[in-house]
């Protein structure tokens, strides 16, 4: 989630395979960026819609009295808690399977592609904050796939929330060859829509032993016709060395407000990949 009149996000990654972890973020007003990685050591998912997650360190569970997912997380190894609800959600759509180089297989879904949250976050040495106002997204990938496997490159993913309430939200798994199956997803107040997109990247840079581009463009070649210039506006790379990612701020229009990653294992980890 992020905040559209500052650059604080908060983030926070479930991940249930190749290991139960949990990776929480920190960004704030004065662009410090801050990441934490721990096991989990409990970890349950549905696989029914909506998508319920429940851990050790705190469950995002869809309330259907309210009509909103809520996140509660109380991390007592980092000491990072929040306590969120994602109100006026407009969902994204459920894609897959992308075909993967190395037999691979990805679904992704974003019930949240854009909301309105409420609540607070607590960040050692910050305090406790309120992020009532800021915008919410959240999504889940899930298939026969492993990010440590080096018969892919990785991926490009992104969020945008727009001032008029809007969201949009872009994912393009890339291949071995450079080949890619992507999507682009516009959600507004009147429904939500969606196109196979291609993709171009451009403005490379090198950050933290990464190679990244600062422009990624995705454009619908059929209706609807989108076309989406995504601008990394931080960057904030973590390097595991079997895999690389940008978890960058970013915008795509002004008054936006987003994230966009470039993910690339370590065999793909070169200018243009």
């Amino acid at each position: 989630m992020s905040d559209p009149n500052s650059s604080q996000t908060f983030i926070l990654s479930l991940i249930q395979l190749p290991q139960n972890n949990v990776s929480d973020f920190w960004y704030d007003k004065a662009g410090k960026k801050v990441n934490n990685q721990n096991s989990l050591s409990s970890f349950s998912s549905t696989s029914t819609y909506p998508p319920t997650v429940k851990t050790s360190a705190g469950n995002l569970i869809y309330d259907t009295t309210a009509k909103a997912y809520h996140l509660t997380y109380n991390n007592t190894t980092d000491h990072y808690s929040a306590d969120i609800w994602f109100y006026g959600a407009l969902p994204g759509v459920t894609v897959g399977p992308d075909y993967v180089s190395g037999g691979q297989t990805m679904f992704w879904t974003n019930p949240v592609l854009t909301s309105s949250v409420s609540g607070w976050v607590n960040i050692p040495n910050y305090g406790q904050i309120s992020v009532n106002g800021w915008r919410g997204y959240h999504d889940h990938n899930w298939g026969n796939f492993s990010l440590i496997n080096q018969s892919w490159r990785g991926w490009e993913w992104g969020v945008s929330h727009n001032p008029d309430g809007s969201g949009a939200a872009m994912f393009s798994v890339v291949n071995a060859d450079g080949t890619y199956a992507g999507e682009t997803i516009h959600a507004t107040a009147t429904g939500t829509t969606f196109c196979n997109a291609n993709y171009t990247a451009s403005n490379w840079t090198f950050n933290n032993g990464e190679w990244f581009p600062l422009k990624v463009v995705q454009n619908c070649p059929a209706p609807p016709s989108y076309n989406d210039t995504w601008t990394v506006t931080q960057p904030f790379v973590l390097n595991s060395f079997a895999f690389l990612l940008d978890e960058g701020e970013g915008v795509t229009g002004p008054g936006s407000v987003g994230l966009i990653e470039h993910g690339r294992t370590a065999q793909f980890n070169f200018l243009g990949s």
